[in-house]
């Protein structure tokens, strides 16, 4: 197996351990700092989705047990580095034909952003920094089998029960297996979020992609609702997603699917 489990998921499996001093904070507070990308909670969301209907003949279905540990790193009085690991565990059957079925680890994305730790006027934050895309799926259908890496930025607007902003990337590809499709790949996650004095937060999100080497896109929209709880002095947050698909490719995923999740916080 070639998967190395990313570092910030190693120093937060260690952190869940530890005393937590959620105590002093209430299940509103920290529901919105979960629904900010940029602010300064360590986090580990833990995302199962279930996406149907794929490739030309609507035959595929694809599981994705998704692990994108958050850690801020306090930097200066100034800044904070905000580092974000997704990796995932996926399961999919006949996506293509004659494809069979794929069980295994995907590829990695690492985000790193810069982030003022001062709001701007309005509730205005911003972070800006590299992404990098590891080649380490175990399976040639789960992995693009190149390293790629670009730009990434998210700019977020909190205030009072409300966040909104938009998280962005670009990535190239820059070496890799020969043969293998060279990577252009642009992403966009705009989002909205309302949260409630008993910690419900509901939230209107897309995570939209444009491949430019192959001159295809999607775009879903989801729907969602988490609540903060308490596991003893641990708060997590559980809800899930419905999520439609607006456009997609011929190859892609089609009509409905949906997400249950979990997330550990660490204030």
């Amino acid at each position: 197996m070639r998967f190395v489990p990313p570092a910030s998921a190693l120093v937060l499996a260690a952190a869940a351990a530890l005393p937590t001093g959620a105590s002093a904070q209430s299940g509103e507070s920290i529901a919105r700092q979960l629904a900010n990308p940029l602010s300064p909670i360590a986090r580990i969301p833990l995302t199962l989705d279930w996406d149907r209907n794929i490739g030309t003949r609507r035959e595929g279905e694809r599981f994705t047990f998704g692990l994108s540990p958050t850690v801020p790193i306090d930097l200066n009085r100034d800044f904070d580095l905000i580092s974000r690991t997704d990796a995932a565990i996926v399961a999919q059957s006949d996506v293509a034909p004659g494809a069979g079925s794929q069980f295994g680890f995907g590829d990695v994305l690492q985000t790193l952003y810069l982030a003022p730790k001062a709001e701007f006027p309005g509730g205005l934050r911003w972070g800006a920094g590299p992404a990098l895309l590891l080649p380490v799926g175990t399976d040639s259908r789960l992995s693009g089998r190149r390293w790629a890496v670009g730009p990434a930025g998210a700019l977020v607007v909190q205030s009072e029960a409300w966040a909104y902003g938009i998280q962005g990337s670009h990535i190239w590809s820059i070496s890799g297996e020969v043969g293998r499709a060279h990577i252009s790949l642009t992403s966009a996650q705009p989002f909205i979020s309302y949260t409630t004095r008993d910690a419900w937060t509901f939230g209107l999100a897309s995570e939209a992609t444009l491949d430019w080497e192959r001159k295809r896109g999607t775009l879903p929209v989801s729907f969602s609702a988490n609540r903060v709880i308490r596991a003893g002095d641990r708060p997590i947050s559980v809800g899930g997603a419905v999520r439609y698909y607006l456009d997609s490719p011929e190859t892609g995923p089609h009509g409905w699917a949906f997400r249950f999740g979990v997330t550990l916080a660490f204030p």
